[in-house]
């Protein structure tokens, strides 16, 4: 079912440490919106002692900068997304490893060493204030390796960044630039020499404010 975003709300609440902020999903066919309201860290993020990063509690930010980034989420969101419909490309066949070093694999003319099933779909993994839906899958085709992003309907958010990450608070990653679109089939190309057993998290990354919106963790099992 189609989402379309509508923000409600210009106050940030504070409430136990934790800058909440209201939303509103409006459903196609419905008459009454359904109100999204996350209000503390405990009812959204927290499970036992698990330690949150500080890219999804927001408590990086100051009061001043959680209303600034509430204001920008606002304005990005004022009209509605366009929709990518990127190609499926053509795949060649990957050798599915369980590891980078391929020196002693046999790589035949037209695949490529690849440490991920192409036919998997990964799962997008929402924030509390940043709803998502959609899959990924890691490709590899006669260009080089790709995320495709499948049936993509998020949130929108201020300078959002694709990054490939070494977990959620992007300790270390590898920007792959601006994201093309929040909704949709999307394709991004890689590096040719990445190594995803490294950077297993693909993130949509806020730059300015340092705020996780999505992710989806590729971690070979």
């Amino acid at each position: 079912m189609k989402i379309t975003w509508i923000i409600i709300g210009t106050s940030l609440f504070v409430l136990g440490g934790f800058g909440g902020y209201s939303i509103a999903s409006w459903f196609e066919n419905e008459n009454t919106p359904e109100l999204l309201q996350i209000e503390t860290e405990e009812q959204v993020v927290h499970e036992g002692e698990v330690e949150i990063p500080t890219s999804i509690s927001l408590t990086h930010l100051s009061d001043d900068e959680r209303r600034a980034f509430l204001l920008a989420v606002i304005e990005v969101n004022r009209e509605e997304p366009e929709v990518i419909e990127d190609d499926m490309p053509e795949l060649v066949s990957p050798i599915v490893a369980t590891t980078t070093d391929t020196t002693d694999t046999d790589v035949g003319e037209g695949d490529r060493a690849f440490p991920f099933d192409s036919e998997k779909r990964y799962p997008i993994v929402d924030m509390p204030l940043h709803p998502a839906n959609g899959t990924l899958r890691t490709l590899t085709s006669a260009e080089g390796m790709l995320l495709r992003f499948e049936d993509l309907d998020m949130l929108n958010g201020p300078d959002l960044h694709l990054y490939l990450a070494s977990d959620l608070a992007a300790s270390e990653y590898i920007d792959l630039g601006p994201v093309r679109g929040v909704r949709g089939d999307i394709n991004y190309p890689l590096p040719e020499d990445i190594d995803l057993t490294r950077y297993p998290y693909v993130l949509h990354w806020s730059v300015p404010f340092g705020v996780l919106f999505s992710y989806a963790d590729i971690t070979v099992q």
